[in-house]
């Protein structure tokens, strides 16, 4: 009777029924058969004028509804309005009625009209299916629905035992899972249709519906456990097994909630997750049916059936569709559904069976080819290890090639770096000047320590770096990092502080991995402050094994470090701000350190907090050296002077060495190749010959093999000069008849070393022992004439090559401009000009290759430079 009601909303909830009967209330007739309001707030009234043409007196009024919390009729007497009360919130008019079947008696005279008013309100979905039975009529009714009811429940409990049962006898987990299952269902079914508040009456009625909300969220969290466990979604779709025990978290989160979460959003929330359930589970059971799990097309079969239904009530919730449609469809769904995970589970255990046979089958067979292939097997196996071990040589010795080559693209900026610094020395420098050419000689030493890190990564990588043993003062590494670094940190504004407890004067260690670890944190340290103070401490802990622990820390004022990052920090490329603009931000220098400090059995943390600074530390064990290796040892200065011959072909490099030379009374001739070498020995003696490598025309090594041809100059001493101080490099050498290998730029004290090895005529012995500034830095003295000279000599090789290069590029003759190319790239290292000697290489390497397209590019970069 749904058309024949006027409905009126209250969203104030509070009027009365004198309120609702004034004639200035306006009622709306009903569109529908059942009005449907979902969740709302407001109180809703209906009225409905009956007139009663039959011969009976008493009609029941049933709102067909279990979940309606107050419903309230009122009805006009002579005593004024009438009031009955049902619903969810109030006691049971017939106790031998459930809630559902619990109507109002409605009495009115034959013959005589009357108007109804019946006010309802639920924090349930509120829907409205009005309907006027006789009484006999809704006996029959209420006699069918109870039968049909009970049936329903008869099929669950038995289900329920059968499963009980076959899991006691067979300890199958799935029955178990089954059996929660439908017990659950079996109390979800009693408490929508009143019968578990009408038989066990555990809470107050007015607390049914959470009862409801608990027994529907249990429903669907053991279903999902059953099917997750049936469907072997762990092992078949491991991604959908995931989003499954996340639904079922958050479901078992719903049951807690539902005890004091508002019951309309909680309902929501609960419709919502049991569409989501039943679309997963749906969408899995597809998923794994394309992977071969046959057992998973009934269960499509079945979620084909149920999820309609979900759909059908969740739109009724939202009030889409009437209520009891929803309600009827799931009923009737489950009703229907009960049976068949029963048959689910035996066509899962004839599957698993055969799937079992099959494996048996395809393994014996596999077994079989396996025994006949192995002889087969094992011989290719062999050969692959054999081929895999040759490759493995062969990729050994390329790596070798590549970091000796490596080695000497970085070595050449850093040659014309030295030289610079040394051409300079022997200026009328002031105090402050003198500082800072001390300072960028630091640095020069410290990006050759660099370029052997670069080196010995890959070894480090192999596990085949070796930590040196040597004393040293572990005060002056400090000073020294310190001098290099503060510098930088005064253009910051930055104070850099260094503070030493009890040090002991020498120790025994690695004294340039340290400087490493060391450099690497003030760095950091520097980067990342942008005011304040920097202070590294530096400390001998206690110790009981004979050895010196020694702590030392880097302590800032800057930015400090994320907690999330404090764990990651020393994991390759990880940076405290990966957007940093600051030069050098790779992610790499914590990592190495390390490692390093690992190597030196130690240990390394930080302690930070965001935005007030940062402190690094770390731990080393370090050895005390021997009485016998701290006595101080006198060193020789130089051999005497020996007649020597310098083959190189850069115009600015022989000048530079030269200089170096003759400054300790050296007489030094110079030629620009390999053939001129050679001219040259047959004519004049020479006490030793100092052999460039890599020169156009005749090499290094090539102008050697000739010179240990003639019989004459078979036992002159050979010692080459170049970038690459490779393993590779030295044996290359040494296969010339070569007697010695020095890299640049070169170190004086290393040089005269090596001619002292190799020359006959007497060494000039220091009066004194030298001190320690003459061992770290022993190049002294070129006078402001010299250095102007070379510079001038520079300036004027970069235009004449440059010009050559020029005109080679637009006669498109390669040969010349490859020429032009490399001796712009010496004379620019030479001279500190980094960027033009790298386009120079690169030019070089390109026109060699004739490769026209990368020239291309390369003029251009050049020709910029030129011009800026």
């Amino acid at each position: 009777m749904g058309h024949l009601l006027s409905l009126y909303e209250d969203t104030s909830s509070l009027m009365s029924i004198e309120n609702i009967v004034d004639p200035s209330t306006i009622f709306s007739p009903s569109q529908s058969e059942v009005p449907n309001f979902g969740f709302t707030d407001s109180v809703i009234w209906f009225r409905f004028k009956l007139r009663n043409d039959s011969t009976l007196f008493t009609w029941w009024l049933d709102i067909g509804h279990a979940r309606l919390e107050h419903l309230t009729l009122y009805q006009f007497t002579p005593q004024g309005w009438q009031a009955q009360h049902r619903g969810m919130a109030n006691p049971l008019n017939n106790p031998l009625l459930s809630i559902r079947s619990d109507p109002f008696p409605i009495t009115i005279a034959p013959g005589e009209s009357q108007t109804f008013y019946v006010r309802v309100q639920s924090r349930t979905a509120l829907s409205l299916p009005v309907n006027l039975w006789q009484p006999l009529s809704f006996n029959a009714f209420i006699e069918f629905s109870s039968l049909l009811n009970g049936a329903n429940l008869a099929v669950i409990i038995i289900l329920t035992l059968y499963s009980l049962l076959t899991w006691l006898l067979t300890r199958k987990l799935l029955y178990l899972q089954f059996a929660l299952f439908s017990f659950s269902v079996f109390l979800f079914w009693s408490t929508v249709g009143g019968h578990f508040h009408q038989y066990i009456g555990l809470l107050p009625q007015a607390e049914s519906i959470r009862i409801i909300s608990f027994f529907a969220s249990l429903v669907n969290l053991c279903y999902l456990i059953f099917a997750r466990n049936f469907l072997q979604s762990r092992h078949y779709a491991p991604l959908w097994d995931r989003l499954l025990i996340l639904l079922i978290g958050i479901i078992a989160l719903e049951m807690v909630l539902s005890i004091w979460v508002n019951f309309s959003i909680l309902a929501r929330f609960i419709t919502l997750v049991m569409l989501l359930s039943s679309l997963v589970v749906f969408s899995t059971a597809i998923v794994i049916l394309a992977r071969g799990y046959k057992p998973a097309q009934l269960f499509i079969i079945v979620q084909a059936i149920l999820f309609p239904s979900i759909v059908i009530r969740a739109l009724g919730m939202f009030s889409i569709l009437p209520i009891m449609f929803g309600q009827i469809s799931i009923f009737i769904t489950i009703s229907i559904l009960m049976p068949l995970p029963v048959m689910l589970y035996n066509r899962r255990m004839n599957f698993l069976a055969r799937e079992k046979e099959t494996a048996l089958a395809q393994a014996m067979k596999i077994e079989q080819m396996m025994v006949q292939e192995l002889e087969k097997q094992v011989l290719e196996r062999t050969h692959k290890l054999k081929v895999a071990q040759t490759r493995s040589e062969e990729a050994n010795l390329a790596k070798g090639e590549f970091l000796a080559v490596m080695s000497h693209e970085l070595r050449t900026p850093i040659t014309a770096i030295a030289g610079a610094a040394q051409l300079i020395d022997t200026n009328s420098l002031n105090e402050q000047n003198h500082h800072l050419l001390k300072t960028v000689r630091h640095a020069n030493k410290q990006l050759l320590t660099l370029i052997d890190d670069v080196l010995d990564l890959a070894k480090m990588d192999a596990g085949q770096l070796k930590l040196k043993n040597k004393i040293f003062s572990l005060k002056q590494v400090l000073l020294d990092v310190i001098t290099l670094l503060t510098p930088e940190a005064e253009e910051r504004g930055l104070i850099l502080k260094l503070e030493t407890e009890t040090l002991p004067e020498q120790v025994q260690g690695d004294a340039s991995r340290l400087r490493q670890i060391i450099t690497n944190l003030i760095s950091n340290a520097i980067k990342y402050t942008d005011h304040g103070l920097i202070t590294v401490r530096a400390e001998l802990l206690e110790s009981d094994d004979g050895m010196l622990p020694i702590y030392i820390s880097v302590e800032d004022t800057g930015r400090g470090i994320p907690n999330r990052l404090k764990t990651q920090i020393f994991r390759p490329f990880i940076q405290v701000n990966s957007n940093t603009s600051e030069p050098g931000s790779v992610g790499l220098g914590l990592a190495i350190c390390k490692r390093l400090v690992t190597e030196m059995n130690g240990t390394i943390g930080v302690e930070s907090e965001l935005m007030q600074g940062s402190l690094f530390w770390f731990t080393v064990d370090l050895l005390l050296p021997s009485k016998q290796s701290n006595l101080v040892k006198t060193h020789f200065k130089s051999v005497a002077p020996i007649h020597i011959l310098l083959v190189e072909d850069i115009a600015i490099n022989r000048e530079i060495i030269t200089l170096l030379l003759t400054q300790d009374g050296h007489r030094v001739t110079g030629v620009a190749s390999g053939q001129e070498a050679l001219d040259l020995l047959n004519v004049a003696p020479f006490d030793l010959v100092l052999m460039d490598i890599q020169m156009a025309g005749t090499d290094g090594l090539q102008a050697s093999v000739l010179i240990r041809q003639q019989a004459h100059q078979n036992c002159i001493p050979i010692i080459a000069l170049t970038a690459s101080s490779s393993l590779q490099m030295s044996v290359k050498c040494r296969a010339a008849g070569m007697n010695a290998l020095v890299s640049k730029p070169l170190c004086l004290q290393t040089l005269y070393a090596t001619l002292a090895a190799h020359t006959t005529i007497p060494m000039l012995d220091c009066l004194e022992p030298l001190d320690k500034q003459q061992i770290m830095d022993p190049l002294y003295g070129f006078s402001d004439i010299d250095s102007k000279r070379i510079t001038a000599i520079s300036q004027q090789t970069l235009i004449e090559e440059g010009d050559k290069l020029t005109t080679a590029w637009a006669n498109q003759n390669l040969i010349l401009l490859a020429l032009a190319a490399h001796k712009i790239a010496g004379c620019a290292a030479m001279t500190g000009l980094t960027e033009l000697s790298n386009i120079s290489l690169k030019l070089e390497a390109a026109a060699t290759a004739a490769d026209i397209e990368q020239l291309y590019i390369l003029m251009d970069l050049y020709n910029k430079y030129r011009k800026n």
